[in-house]
């Protein structure tokens, strides 16, 4: 049985990261295009080139081939280093 601790404390730690990634087309494509392909393309490893079609995505703009062939390449992710700290609890204050 586990036994019950006075105090408990949350701590949450989150910074700001920034994943980069680039596409390539031969089509002009939008800005919501631009962010679904990414979004298609988190995980992917970083330096590998994959292959997607417009046909891999929702939007769709006329005039534009859905067979149009789109390369996207994971950069690399650029870690935060300003991390904040929020801890909730009772906490005792140091005098």
């Amino acid at each position: 049985m586990k036994q019950a601790l006075d105090y408990e404390y949350e701590v949450e730690e989150y910074s700001q990261d920034a994943r980069q990634y680039r596409i390539e087309c031969n089509t002009k494509l939008t800005r919501e295009q631009l962010t679904e392909l990414q979004n298609l393309a988190f995980g992917n490893p970083a330096g590998e080139e994959v292959e997607y079609q417009l046909s891999d995505i929702d939007t769709e703009v006329e005039g534009q081939s859905q067979d149009e062939k789109v390369l996207i390449t994971f950069l690399g992710i650029d870690y935060g280093d300003d991390a904040q700290i929020n801890i909730s609890g009772d906490v005792l204050e140091e005098e």
